[in-house]
Formats: C-alpha cells, sequence, structure tokens
C-alpha cells in the first residue's frame, strides 16, 4: 500500500485549485473533507496524495498557492510534517 500525504486547505476553493494543478501536472490528487483530528477550521478540506510525490509536488505549488499545512497518513494516525508556503 502506498503511503500518503494530506495538503490540508484552509477552503475548498483553494483544494481544488491544488488539485487542478497537479491533475495537470500528472500526479494523483483527490479532494476529501478534513479529518476531525486534525481539522484547522470547521470548512477545511485536504488534498490526498503520495508521499512519494511530495517534494516534486512542493516545487509545483511554492508560491501558487496560499499555504497549506503537510500530514503524513499512516494507519489512519496523523503526523505532522510541516507548512508549505
Amino acid at each position: 500500500m502506498k503511503s500518503k500525504c494530506l495538503l490540508v486547505c484552509k477552503s475548498i476553493t483553494y483544494a481544488q485549485k491544488i488539485m487542478n494543478i497537479l491533475n495537470k501536472n500528472g500526479y494523483y490528487a483527490g479532494i476529501s473533507r478534513t479529518p476531525s483530528s486534525i481539522k484547522l477550521k470547521s470548512c477545511s478540506y485536504s488534498v490526498t496524495i503520495y508521499e512519494k510525490d511530495l517534494d516534486a509536488i512542493k516545487g509545483l505549488l511554492i508560491g501558487n498557492v496560499p499555504t497549506v499545512q503537510i500530514y503524513l497518513v499512516s494507519n489512519n494516525f496523523y503526523s505532522y510534517l510541516g507548512v508549505l508556503e
């Protein structure tokens, strides 16, 4: 099973923008509500990506999207990895 990461966004609009950028560049990305255990705001959404793509994806997103928090997903536990600005 491939490890995944969540890019936590403050709104559905930003999550959709990130997903569109990633899909256009050939990366898997899906949108879901942010899990309640890591929810920043009541309306936050997350973009799910594969962990192996994280470094390349950072290069695509830096400067193109607002600040997002990154979490590693492992057995339904979430580990904070940092912020993408």
